[in-house]
């Protein structure tokens, strides 16, 4: 029984440092991400069906007064664009 105790004792800090290079990656992952949220895509086939990227390229400009340019430009998020 000590000796599962001590080995658990030794495997121990190396799950710990696995965990946190496992949380730093996922809160790098949601960090570099943009999520874009209720944006009505087409729902029957009589509706035509837009690419993605187009979609949120009209919403930006359309709704955000934001150029297409901001998105090429390489501009961070929170940017202000021109």
């Amino acid at each position: 029984m000590a000796e599962l105790e001590l080995k658990e004792q030794k495997r121990q800090p190396k799950m710990e440092e696995l965990e946190t290079k496992d949380l730093n990656l996922e809160a790098y992952s949601r960090r570099e991400n943009i999520k874009f949220t209720n944006i009505r895509e087409a729902t029957t086939e009589n509706e035509k069906q837009e690419d993605t990227e187009a979609v949120l390229r009209k919403f930006l400009d359309d709704e955000l007064n934001w150029l297409y340019e901001c998105l090429n430009s390489g501009d961070t998020a929170g940017s202000s664009p021109g």
